[in-house]
């Protein structure tokens, strides 16, 4: 982790000097179609961009939707405008479902085509995302004490599910962990859907960046995350980051920790951190991994250590716990919450103290 000196500030005021780095304002782009889209894509601070006839709405880094100009009058100049983007991103690529998957360098762009009575683009943008440790800190996502703790626990080879609701993070917490605190002369393979991790990009000679994709018309070359997952196996990785565990890759991930694969990280869609270690073991259950809840709910325990769970309230990203898991037993898992956010969203340590193994492991990092 970065060891660049930085000011000596409380929580409170690195939230209150965060805010005062926000924008007030949406800027004002009046440019239409696809070059409207391009300038609002270069916008520094642009979270998300949502546009579909009649209607363009935008949030930045930490805020709230705002409507903004128009970038479309109608479904026709909408696809019109789809059609020159996946043309420009030389994307010839089949809809999968009514929807297509566009990884730009700065953005994510979700389309959809018929899911709703006009075309929809959704734009996802990489550029405002926090990148280090030390960036989630000054937008007051966490303490600086908590993430140098969680980066010792990484480097030490401590598995972290991160949990939370869409938006909430857990993609630039996973991405930031993996930049700060992974060695650099570690193999790892990314598994994603779409390339949101960025680690290939700064280490290209140590990252096997996996990438799932659909079938085409035809029903041929798709590769589930399941698939690249299980076949990550035989890639000899030191560690296993998946980029959003929701199906049966869950299975082959425990299997990569059962393997040798120990520090990895996945995320996965949650509302406490609990409730993601029960998702995880239905999604284990579903992809049949186990032979009965007890037998999985230990097979998680053993490989799962600490579960990070993130919130977000009026616009601010933050973690809400820290949950060590300790054991299981009669289908249930068991652990304690090592760190809490409390009413002003800072997340502090609570009376639980870390289990022996844990402690251990921490002092080594």
């Amino acid at each position: 982790m970065s060891t660049d000196a930085r000011p000596d500030l409380g929580d409170s005021d690195m939230r209150a000097l965060s805010r005062r780095a926000r924008p007030a304002a949406l800027p004002a782009i009046r440019t239409r179609g696809l070059e409207g889209l391009y300038e609002w894509m270069a916008v520094a601070d642009l979270a998300d961009l949502s546009v579909w006839p009649g209607v363009t709405r935008a949030r930045l880094m930490g805020r709230r939707w705002i409507e903004a100009e128009p970038l479309v009058d109608d479904a026709e100049a909408c696809l019109a405008m789809i059609r020159r983007l996946l043309r420009d991103a030389d994307h010839l690529g089949d809809p999968a479902q009514g929807t297509y998957e566009v990884s730009l360098p700065l953005a994510r762009v979700t389309v959809y085509l018929d899911w709703a009575p006009w075309p929809i683009l959704v734009v996802r943008s990489h550029r405002s995302r926090p990148e280090r440790l030390v960036d989630l800190v000054a937008w007051g996502t966490l303490t600086q004490e908590l993430a140098d703790e969680l980066a010792r626990a990484v480097r030490v080879g401590v598995t972290v599910l991160i949990s939370g609701a869409t938006d909430t993070g857990k993609t630039a917490l996973a991405a930031a962990l993996c930049h700060d605190a992974i060695p650099e002369d570690e193999q790892i393979v990314t598994i994603e859907d779409t390339y949101e991790i960025g680690l290939h990009s700064a280490r290209p000679s140590s990252v096997l960046p996996f990438l799932a994709r659909p079938a085409n018309v035809e029903g041929a070359g798709e590769r589930t995350m399941a698939l690249l997952t299980r076949g990550a196996l035989r890639a000899s990785p030191d560690r296993v980051l998946v980029g959003e565990v929701r199906g049966p890759e869950a299975l082959y991930m425990i299997r990569a920790m059962e393997s040798g694969a120990k520090g990895s990280i996945g995320t996965i869609h949650s509302d406490s951190a609990p409730a993601a270690l029960e998702r995880l073991c239905d999604y284990i259950i579903e992809g049949g991994g186990g032979r009965s809840d007890d037998y999985v709910a230990r097979m998680v325990a053993r490989h799962v250590h600490l579960v990070v769970h993130l919130e977000v309230e009026a616009g601010q990203h933050y973690v809400a716990e820290v949950y060590e898991v300790t054991g299981a037993e009669d289908g249930r898992i068991h652990g304690g919450a090592l760190w809490r956010a409390g009413d002003d969203l800072v997340p502090r340590r609570t009376a639980v103290a870390a289990s022996p193994g844990l402690a251990r492991k921490l002092a080594r990092g």
